[in-house]
This record gives structure tokens, C-alpha cells and sequence, in this order.
């Protein structure tokens, strides 16, 4: 699930977590580095309701992206700048979610972009 906060210092984009259940446990998504290099961990616990600061390990700037599609988006770490989500290929059939540091839009693969997608419980 996606939770949008309000940012009481607007920035480019609109402020969101991540937050997945599994076996009745719900996880967050958050930033780290190991051994100097930026990741993503899921951590045990829901999001919270209000992150104090204007820097934070769990939340992303979700942005559409200008060209293509309307409804293609980009997630920026709130924590650390210019880093992505995105996928990273582990093998031919497996790929994981990790952050990558994008500079240029021209980097950006568009068949590998999220969609935004509304559902209704």
C-alpha cells in the first residue's frame, strides 16, 4: 500500500511510504546503506501517521514523469537525493527493488517505470 503525507515545506513531488503484509505482519519500506551502498530494507512496523524533519529513510517523492505515458511515476528518496527506486536485474528471470541514483531523465527506461493504478477494496 501507498500512504501520501502532507509536507509542511512543499517540495517537487507528493511525499509517500511503502508498506507491504505478509503472514498478518505489516512491514514498511525504508532506505539504508550497507557497506556504502545505498539500499532498501523492510523493516516490521506500519508507517506512522507524522515523521517529524524534513528528511526521512521512509519516504519517497512520487513524480510523473514529463514524457510518455501520463500515468508512468517515479519514487525520489526523501533521505537521500537523486536516488530512485528501481528495478536491478539479479538474473534472467529475477529482478529486485532497490534505489539507484538517476542524474538525467534520458536515464530513465520507461518499460521498466511504475504505474500508477487505482484500486478499490
Amino acid at each position: 500500500m501507498i500512504y501520501t503525507y502532507k509536507d509542511t515545506n512543499p517540495r517537487s513531488g507528493i511525499p509517500v511510504s511503502f508498506q507491504v503484509q505478509k503472514n498478518n505482519i505489516t512491514y514498511h519500506m525504508c532506505c539504508i546503506e550497507q557497506n556504502g551502498i545505498k539500499t532498501l530494507q523492510f523493516k516490521e512496523g506500519g508507517t506512522p501517521d507524522f515523521i517529524d524533519g524534513s528528511k526521512s529513510k521512509i519516504i519517497f517523492f512520487e513524480k510523473a514523469l514529463s514524457r510518455g505515458l501520463n500515468n508512468l511515476r517515479m519514487f525520489e528518496s526523501a533521505f537521500y537525493e537523486n536516488q530512485y527506486l528501481a528495478f536491478e536485474e539479479v538474473d534472467r528471470r529475477h529482478n529486485i527493488l532497490t534505489l539507484k541514483e538517476i542524474d538525467k531523465m534520458d536515464e530513465i527506461r520507461e518499460d521498466a517505470a511504475f504505474y500508477a493504478v487505482s484500486t478499490s477494496e
